[in-house]
């Protein structure tokens, strides 16, 4: 769902998002709850986007937004990723990747071999772009970001805004 919502943004003009995944509350379920406890950070982020969209301001209203993905190395499989230029604003930022107690997985960064298998996937900025690597002989054939009823976000711009999901194939 959350894909597709970023997805649609670039074929609506005008429109903009505020992804919330980063805000949800383990505190209210086991497995977590998609509804943020505290809605001022989300208001502070669609403000952003009515900034930008609606009233001109040139302020960085997004975290980074893939734009495109392809694989640099074999051995180990190595996939680097392109973020569109606009929504990274002063640039990239990773934060911690530690899973929530009691939660089954935490897999926020997969690529798939060719045995068409998502597998967890190490990671680095080298610029403005981000580089995923799995030590694997196999074929890269896909590369996902935040798919997961309740992904761990660990990319963001330096503004404090995450990445949205985002899920490539090659």
């Amino acid at each position: 769902m959350r894909l597709i919502q970023a997805q649609t943004m670039s074929k609506a003009p005008n429109t903009g998002m505020a992804t919330a995944v980063d805000l949800g509350d383990f505190n209210n379920n086991p497995y977590g709850n998609i509804h943020p406890r505290y809605k001022q950070e989300v208001g502070h982020r669609l403000g952003l986007v009515a900034l930008a969209l609606t009233y001109g301001s040139q302020i960085t209203y997004s975290g980074p937004v893939a734009q495109s993905a392809k694989v640099i190395n074999t051995n180990p499989v190595t996939v680097e990723i392109t973020f569109d230029p606009t929504s990274i604003g002063k640039g990239l930022q990773t934060r911690s990747a530690s899973c929530v107690p009691d939660l089954p997985s935490c897999g926020w960064l997969e690529i798939m071999l060719s045995d068409t298998k998502w597998y967890n996937a190490t990671s680095k900025i080298v610029g403005n772009k981000l580089q995923a690597s799995l030590m694997s002989s196999n074929t890269a054939k896909g590369v996902r970001y935040g798919m997961a009823n309740w992904p761990v976000m660990t990319v963001y711009n330096i503004d404090g805004l995450p990445a949205y999901p985002f899920r490539f194939y090659f």
